[in-house]
């Protein structure tokens, strides 16, 4: 409006005529501002009809022998894998809501850890055997596929296509999540469920073999090309992610759970979900930042922190939803060594903020923030700091004053600094800390 009074002084136009003008003014920006936030929600949202084509798409080089997978039958054949609903679309990637019916049956060819899935899979059954899961998958089907184009030539054996896939595998964990995977026998087996080898003796002639390679090739190159998968893979003995139940080309299918989102909202008084609950979901978390920052190969970076991006089992565990942007020091190391830069502004990776070198022009390779901050930050304390916000808002009075100043402290990156800049020691006390306030506020629930 200011900007509008000083045009209509410039101009010399009456008030009244100011007063249309910045109308139309105000009406434009809104429309703008709009038109904005639909395009943004368009691009980060999928509807039923586009999530069914792609899946229709996926079956179609299914039955055409270009893709295999655990899920393939399930999803195209007996159909027993539904589609549900899009959760999301972002950066090329669906995430769909599926519903497997009967799931406790054998309904698809054995892989490794077959039993344990299908253990995995009944717990979280309902009363029909029916299992919620989520379906992820890139939505350039054809991109892996064309790359191959000229891999595959008449006079070369099936055992040097399964080698040269091997090392390609093996490649794919040293080059993205830095580590040698050379102690692991089988790496197709470790990472895709199958033996190649067997996998292929099930086609008897030599055309159907060859079909059938270039089908589990394609398929096994497209799933390492996604960090999300091949991080679940390298950490599939651990809780914190979901476990992979199966695949089907360039798509895999891991557990469902629920995201936090629901609990950094407060609801109207007599209807908020418990305290309790949230203290110790919150103390989990915590524990989960231990076990990044020390208890890898290598601390876990977690650079885009939300409460969309954590979810919650059943059981109460507390598990990593969206790992898309989960870095290993070396490869964050990486990634702010490549970085030109004139501020700290331009070092960040998303959450995971670093630091310029000004005289150099290049950032620092140390990170400048924690895991724990950023959960302090984005998760506990949400966008508000009066406690109206994330998954601790409202605490009980008597521990407020301390827990607000220690998710002051632990929030800020500057709050928490040694002498050299970088996040000090004391942010691992702040940990322990917000802990034991949380567990001493937790009251016992009467029987």
């Amino acid at each position: 409006m200011v900007v509008c009074r000083l045009f209509c002084r410039r101009c010399r136009l009456s008030w009244k005529c100011c007063c249309k003008f910045c109308c139309i003014v105000t009406i434009v920006i809104c429309v703008v501002a709009m038109k904005f936030v639909h395009y943004i929600m368009v691009e980060m949202n999928c509807t039923d009809e586009e999530s069914k084509s792609v899946l229709q798409d996926l079956c179609q080089l299914y039955h055409r022998g270009e893709v295999a997978g655990s899920f393939c039958p399930i999803l195209c054949d007996t159909q027993l894998l539904q589609y549900r609903s899009c959760l999301n679309y972002k950066g090329g990637k669906y995430a769909l809501q599926m519903v497997c019916k009967n799931c406790g049956a054998s309904m698809y060819p054995p892989a490794v850890n077959s039993v344990k899935i299908q253990s995995l899979m009944l717990k979280g059954a309902n009363s029909a055997g029916d299992v919620k899961l989520v379906f992820k998958m890139k939505d350039k089907l054809e991109e892996t596929k064309q790359s191959l184009t000229g891999m595959f030539h008449d006079h070369l054996e099936i055992e040097t296509y399964i080698n040269r896939t091997r090392e390609s595998v093996r490649n794919s964990y040293r080059n993205n999540l830095m580590v040698d995977m050379s102690h692991v026998h089988d790496i197709i087996l470790y990472t895709w469920g199958y033996d190649l080898s067997e996998y292929l003796s099930q086609s008897q002639s030599h055309p159907s073999q060859v079909t059938s390679l270039k089908g589990a090739i394609y398929s096994i190159l497209s799933l390492i090309e996604q960090q999300e998968y091949l991080l679940s893979k390298l950490l599939q003995n651990y809780t914190f992610l979901p476990q992979i139940f199966g695949t089907c080309g360039p798509a895999y299918g891991v557990e469902f759970t629920e995201t936090l989102k629901k609990f950094e909202q407060p609801f109207s008084i007599g209807t908020g979900i418990d305290w309790n609950e949230r203290a110790l979901i919150a103390i989990k978390l915590i524990d989960l930042v231990k076990l990044m920052d020390e208890g890898l190969h290598e601390t876990l970076h977690m650079c885009d922190v939300k409460p969309n991006n954590f979810g919650l089992r059943p059981n109460g565990d507390v598990t990593i939803i969206d790992s898309d942007c989960a870095l290993f020091e070396s490869d964050l190391r990486r990634q702010f060594g490549y970085s030109n830069c004139s501020s700290d502004q331009e070092c960040a990776f998303f959450d995971c903020l670093g630091t310029c070198n000004i005289v150099l022009g290049k950032c620092y390779m140390d990170r400048a923030n924690t895991n724990l901050q950023t959960i302090c930050k984005d998760v506990f304390r949400g966008y508000s700091s009066a406690f109206t916000t994330g998954i601790l808002h409202s605490p009980p009075s008597h521990i407020q004053p301390e827990l607000s100043s220690l998710l002051d402290k632990c929030s800020l990156p500057e709050s928490v600094r040694s002498q050299d800049g970088q996040p000090g020691k004391d942010i691992e006390n702040l940990g322990l800390d917000i802990q034991t306030l949380l567990q001493s506020s937790i009251k016992p629930h009467r029987t």
